[in-house]
């Protein structure tokens, strides 16, 4: 049985700011690639999210190609995923999300 993913607000917020930077400073085509690999790690997560706990129940899913974590709370009892960010590991680890 597949999990339901919900994206807050911050997560989509900083999807959409790396999207825009491969977009403009890199191209088109890489900033595609990109959603497409986020939409893979989708459909990974809607069928198996147990990936490493990172803190308390936080866990976390690395981009292939790119310096991204996402991270994310399982809810097992209403087979739901929450993406809480979509956190670039090429920033300032004091960043990391709590």
């Amino acid at each position: 049985m597949n999990f339901n993913i919900i994206i807050l607000p911050q997560a989509q917020a900083e999807i959409e700011l790396s999207y825009l930077y491969y977009k403009n400073k890199v191209s088109t085509q890489i900033a595609k690639k990109y959603i497409n690999e986020i939409e893979l790690a989708y459909k990974i997560l809607k069928k198996n999210p147990f990936f490493h706990v990172i803190k308390k129940n936080y866990r976390a899913l690395p981009l292939m190609k790119f310096p991204f974590l996402i991270i994310f709370e399982v809810f097992e009892d209403i087979k739901t995923v929450k993406i809480l960010s979509v956190f670039n590991t090429n920033q300032v680890t004091k960043k990391y999300p709590d």
